[in-house]
């Protein structure tokens, strides 16, 4: 809504989840943030006069994707709906997916090669702005993650040309 971008409300996914459900092999492809919180936090940083990248991730941070995952898992679970998590970029959603799958909830992740390669640290400027954001040096999967991908699911790179975005897919799905 912040974003001008129309939201899903939980009534809303809470249907398309037992419908998805219903669909021999069917997964949910979702991308989680909690875009209230987000909204309200990136209000706060732009009224204060911030739009660096630090500012970026700081509205929208990993509590409001690990939020999501949860809320997301739990309806999931109710209809037994697999879940796949696009482009998981915080450390605490790592711990909800790990929590979702304790509780035997199917869940697949995928993060980005920027969430393990990047912070807000480096000198890349407003040209890191992606949602999700990249994290800061303790807030996200990290670079030590990189070596352990397989752990996450699917590592993704993202390569900017002059026809738009292209994404090269490495690695295969695995469970966390």
């Amino acid at each position: 809504k912040g974003l001008g971008i129309a939201g899903i409300d939980d009534g809303f996914l809470d249907d398309a989840l037992g419908q998805i459900a219903q669909v021999p092999g069917a997964i949910a492809n979702v991308h989680c943030e909690n875009m209230e919180i987000c909204a309200r936090l990136s209000k706060r940083l732009q009224a204060a006069g911030r739009n660096d990248l630090a500012a970026w991730a700081e509205g929208r941070p990993g509590y409001a994707e690990a939020e999501n995952i949860l809320r997301v898992g739990y309806f999931a679970h109710r209809h037994g709906c697999p879940l796949y998590i696009v482009h998981l970029s915080a450390a605490e959603s790592l711990e909800a997916v790990r929590q979702l799958k304790r509780q035997g909830v199917r869940v697949h992740v995928e993060t980005c090669i920027q969430f393990l390669t990047h912070t807000v640290h480096e000198p890349i400027g407003n040209r890191g702005k992606v949602n999700p954001p990249i994290r800061f040096a303790t807030a996200g999967p990290g670079k030590r993650s990189a070596e352990r991908v397989g752990r996450i699911g699917r590592r993704q790179e993202v390569h900017g040309t002059r026809g738009g975005l292209v994404r090269r897919l490495a690695g295969r799905t695995q469970t966390v």
